[in-house]
């Protein structure tokens, strides 16, 4: 066998030797936790700080969350953005849904007891007072 042949044969077998199993393997033991980190869907998640990075203690992050409350203006712009652009949507698909308007309205009108007829031309014995209700609904 040459040198080349050999050394071949020898990188091969440390190569696949590396990926074996000897045959006294067995598999360790898993131990299952007796309850996940995660809560329940159906408990309340606890509230967090508003500025719970404080919890840290680190003067430095402090600084770099300041920096970046400052420096994130077009953040902001873009989060408005995206709200005004939802509005919009749901104005534009307002469509599809009914319309219902009602525009009630009163109206009390009293008419003078000195006042000519308009028909005879004589005059009227008494005043009248007239109450005029109107609820127009319309449904498109």
């Amino acid at each position: 066998m040459t040198g080349r042949a050999l050394h071949t044969l020898v990188a091969l077998t440390v190569l696949l030797g590396g990926c074996t199993v000897g045959p006294t393997y067995t598999r360790p033991p898993v131990v299952e936790p007796g309850a996940f980190k995660s809560m329940a869907a159906t408990e309340e998640a606890p509230r967090l700080a508003p500025e719970w990075w404080r919890l840290y203690g680190e003067s430095e992050l402090d600084r770099l969350i300041v920096t970046a409350n400052e420096s994130n203006q077009t953040l902001r712009q873009a989060v408005a953005a995206v709200d005004q652009a939802r509005a919009l949507a749901r104005v534009a698909g307002s469509f599809r849904y009914p319309t219902i308007t009602l525009d009630p309205s009163f109206a009390r009108t009293r008419t003078s007891a000195t006042r000519n007829n308009a028909v005879t031309g004589q005059p009227v014995a008494g005043g009248a007072t007239f109450n005029d209700w109107l609820v127009p609904v319309s449904l498109s």
